[in-house]
């Protein structure tokens, strides 16, 4: 895993930032895919040759793209930055929850699931390596903390 930073000024900022960070992704996640799945039920029964289609399209991109997800966000992390991908992947999600809406277009909700596709392999492997650098910046604070409470504790405990 990459010991990066999670942003520039992320550095030294406690567990309880680490914390926070977690939940808010969290809760993100909570909130778009009760949305989502909400969605793709109402697609699959009210337009059944539609909703089977859009969710081929969906999930054939999604496995095509999950091969080149990993080598690609490595590049896309230095220019764009970890937290603005998350927040566009989650857009596309958005964006087909919408298409929903109005199905007389039928190629309005297929783009939207193949952007869907697009965006749920940089979202997936986005969300486990934040959560996992929060993990890995606060077991670290922890770790310095415990430290020094162990160094007072002996210098204490010496005299």
């Amino acid at each position: 895993m990459d010991t990066k930073t999670l942003s520039n000024d992320a550095e030294r900022k406690g567990v309880a930032y680490y914390r926070k960070g977690v939940v808010m992704v969290s809760l993100g996640f909570l909130g778009t895919f009760s949305g989502f799945n909400a969605a793709q039920n109402l697609q699959t029964s009210l337009n059944a040759t539609l909703g089977d289609i859009n969710l081929a399209c969906l999930y054939g991109t999604f496995t095509v793209l999950c091969l080149i997800a990993p080598p690609a966000l490595a590049s896309l992390e230095r220019v764009i930055g970890l937290r603005m991908i998350m927040f566009g992947s989650v857009l596309a999600y958005v964006a087909m929850i919408l298409s929903n809406l109005d199905v007389s277009v039928w190629a309005v909700p297929i783009t939207m699931n193949v952007l869907v596709g697009v965006a749920a392999p940089l979202l997936w492997t986005l969300q486990n390596d934040y959560l996992g650098r929060c993990a890995y910046h606060a077991a670290h604070e922890m770790a310095e903390s415990a430290e020094g409470i162990a160094e007072a504790t002996s210098d204490m405990t010496a005299r």
